[in-house]
């Protein structure tokens, strides 16, 4: 992966290549769903299919693509708060973003929001469309572990799914129709959420994302990776989000609780020499 260092003049040639190889794993992830279909000739009266086994390969792809976007959309927005941060010029440009998007929205004049939410959900509906959650970017809250430990409920036991069994594809083909567009909006994404930590008096808390506390991707997203450059890329870019992240403090306990604070080993303070009147 070719480095991209503040010195550079201008760093899109670098950021379109690492899109284009983003772009190259998404269409391999469409093309494996397509090949595992089940051939079916009227999906009017029959949703899409695949095996069960075929399915769960598929949505371990989705995720790790899905992953990968949110370390790219993360990295390129710290990488416009650092340059916000030595630019006045530069942050209060980023900040109008926000501001003239919602007041252009303001002066559209249409039906009430939750109509249009309303109807969207009945066209989907009527459509036999897959109707996905938004995608987000950042953690979510995650309820604590206390917490969860009261809503822990026992569970019959649960045989294991047949890999062969026919399953509605519909929902991880709908996931990955969405990647092309996530890529496509990557760079306003970005300016979007940069332009919220800078107009929250510089909170970029919002950039949190659990998985990039740590300098190593998630194992589980790491370990399904089989392809080489794929893995290099993952491994690349989740270490650029990871440090971009560090030096912006969004992390404030630095590498969390599974490291040693060395509070002891702090060197003694330098001696303070006073002159004498």
């Amino acid at each position: 992966m070719p480095e991209i260092t503040p010195d550079t003049t201008d760093p899109r040639p670098a950021l379109n290549a690492l899109a284009g190889r983003l772009s190259g794993f998404i269409k391999s992830a469409d093309q494996q769903a397509r090949a595992a279909l089940i051939p079916n000739e009227d999906t009017r009266k029959k949703p899409h299919q695949m095996e069960q086994g075929q399915r769960d390969q598929c949505l371990s792809r989705v995720r790790r693509m899905e992953y990968l976007l949110r370390c790219f959309i993360l990295w390129l927005a710290a990488q416009l708060i650092a340059r916000a941060h030595s630019s006045h010029e530069f942050a209060a440009n980023l900040k109008t973003c926000l501001g003239f998007k919602a007041a252009a929205r303001d002066d559209v004049q249409g039906p009430p929001a939750w109509m249009v939410r309303e109807d969207k959900i009945l066209r989907e509906d009527l459509s036999g469309e897959v109707r996905l959650n938004s995608f987000s970017i950042a953690t979510p809250q995650i309820i604590s572990a206390r917490r969860s430990a009261t809503l822990r409920r026992p569970r019959p036991y649960r045989l294991l799914d047949d890999p062969l069994r026919a399953v509605d594809a519909r929902h991880v083909l709908a996931r990955i129709a969405r990647l092309p567009r996530l890529l496509k909006r990557a760079d306003k994404l970005a300016e979007r959420i940069a332009a919220r930590a800078l107009g929250q008096v510089s909170d970029v808390q919002g950039l949190a994302y659990q998985p990039l506390k740590h300098w190593l991707p998630p194992e589980d997203i790491w370990r399904d990776c089989q392809d080489e450059s794929e893995r290099e890329d993952l491994n690349s870019l989740h270490y650029r989000a990871y440090s971009a992240l560090s030096d912006l403090r969004v992390f404030p306990n630095g590498l969390g609780s599974d490291t040693p604070g060395f509070a002891r080993f702090k060197p003694p303070d330098r001696p303070q020499l006073r002159h004498m009147v």
